[in-house]
């Protein structure tokens, strides 16, 4: 069954693998993104959604996430100890951020479904971007325009549905 929490959690896993393609797209600047690269982060967002969603045990949610974060890395034919330090890089900077989020924030729904980590994520691996290619931020694309008006008015729309199914008190609580 398709809970708000789980709605949340499909939601932010897909961000947070976008954020991953942008993050390699900075360490990987000389390749392309490869038809096999979107395959596996096609795959990668199946499988990891797919284990949360049925089994959800951390420990084989953990070994799909790293599976297949060096998977995509090796898409990119660098050397294999290059690419096994970019995806522990890439995945510690995102398990930093979650837990930055639960030692400031505290635990609610959108935090435990990783949407806040999502976002921070992606934030962060913009802000990579755009120092590492060299980019300015008024040389904006419209796709990442286009999440700068989607994140806000989703973030809203789930503070709407998490207030109208739980009490003020259980959200203060929470």
């Amino acid at each position: 069954m398709l809970t708000l929490e789980n709605a949340i959690y499909l939601l932010s896993n897909g961000l947070r693998i976008y954020a991953y393609m942008k993050l390699f797209r900075c360490f990987y600047k000389d390749s392309n993104i490869k038809l096999l690269n979107i395959v596996i982060m096609i795959l990668f967002f199946i499988v990891n959604s797919g284990v949360y969603l049925t089994i959800n045990i951390p420990l084989l949610n953990l070994c799909s996430n790293l599976l297949f974060i060096y998977l995509a890395t090796f898409c990119y034919g660098k050397k294999v100890l290059y690419n096994i330090g970019i995806g522990s890089l890439c995945y510690a900077l995102n398990i930093l951020i979650d837990c930055g989020f639960y030692f400031f924030v505290g635990r609610s729904v959108v935090i435990d479904s990783g949407f806040m980590t999502a976002l921070g994520f992606y934030g962060v691996a913009l802000a990579i971007d755009y120092v590492f290619r060299g980019r300015r931020f008024n040389k904006i694309s419209g796709g990442n325009m286009l999440f700068v008006i989607i994140i806000p008015l989703s973030s809203i729309c789930i503070t709407i549905i998490t207030m109208s199914e739980y009490n003020v008190q259980m959200l203060l609580i929470a």
